[in-house]
């Protein structure tokens, strides 16, 4: 058998309040740490190694010495300014016409130290410019967590290939938000 309405309403009556609604988001409100960036692009780089460190004096070597030489070398290409021609090149080929390519070496006695600091400053340089380009074409900027990912990732994988055995070496880091 049913209750009586009267019996419902003071149910209803004494019954806790529903929590107020959410409030509303404020357009105002600070951005949150996370950026809003979504410009897709791809790292394209190449390394290269010389088993020994030249000094130079212009272009002329003037003296060898035992160790590690490395050019690390990676350029930033927005998804909108890849064409289909483009994308058939390999990535050493669109390092070298590109120009946004930030290149830098790296000297040392051991391998791995050296290869790490040259891609470090590559890979770097190369962010700090593609943010710097998307900050202008979009208005949001490549920041936080975003930027940390894609810098690490372009520094592993670009101190990875510049360990294998060999003269260069290729790689690509695509970023798509």
């Amino acid at each position: 058998m049913c209750p009586p309405l009267a019996d419902l309403a003071a149910a209803d009556a004494a019954a806790p309040a529903a929590a107020p609604p959410p409030p509303a988001v404020s357009l105002n409100a600070e951005p949150p740490e996370e950026s809003e960036y979504r410009d897709p692009f791809t790292l394209y780089g190449t390394t290269q190694k010389q088993f020994a460190i030249e000094r130079l004096d212009g272009e002329k070597v003037v003296s060898r010495r035992r160790g590690f030489t490395v050019d690390a070398c990676t350029a930033a290409l927005s998804a909108a300014d890849e064409s289909a021609t483009l994308a058939a090149l390999p990535p050493s080929e669109k390092v070298r016409t590109s120009s946004t390519t930030a290149c830098r070496r790296g000297t040392g006695a051991d391998l791995l130290p050296t290869c790490a600091g040259a891609c470090q400053a590559s890979c770097a340089a190369a962010v700090e410019g593609q943010a710097a380009r998307g900050l202008d074409r979009t208005g949001l900027r490549l920041g936080g967590r975003d930027a940390r990912s894609v810098l690490r990732r372009c520094a592993r994988d670009c101190t990875s290939e510049c360990q294998k055995s060999g003269k260069a070496h290729d790689y690509s880091v695509p970023f798509r938000p």
